[in-house]
């Protein structure tokens, strides 16, 4: 009986848990698509853009950076920080110290 009851409270807490990762996730897409939105409109003004009018050889530079050189760029670092990202492999290792961990609790509680 104990068991299922720490399998229930297990349950809960992880389910718990998901709801306020769900919430943060949603909160910091959200904030981070204002702020990209913030900067574009920051580097284009500053860039001299106009609209509906012939854009400056300066404007347009600042265009192509804002929608090809910036991403680029924030994507390859992306890539290289992912390189050093190791917890795939330690997923592995956790799920089994989990696992000894609910055995272990299953033998003491009987």
């Amino acid at each position: 009986m104990f068991r299922i009851f720490t399998l229930e409270k297990e349950r809960f807490t992880v389910r718990k848990g998901s709801f306020f990762i769900a919430a943060f996730q949603g909160f910091f897409v959200k904030a981070s698509m204002g702020l990209a939105s913030a900067v574009i409109g920051w580097l284009l003004k500053f860039g001299g853009y106009t609209a509906n009018e012939t854009q400056t050889t300066k404007a347009l530079i600042y265009i192509e950076a804002s929608f090809i050189w910036i991403p680029l760029g924030l994507c390859i670092l992306i890539a290289i920080i992912m390189a050093f990202y190791k917890l795939d492999d330690e997923r592995k290792n956790m799920d089994v110290e989990l696992e000894k961990r609910r055995k272990n609790l299953d033998s003491v509680l009987g």
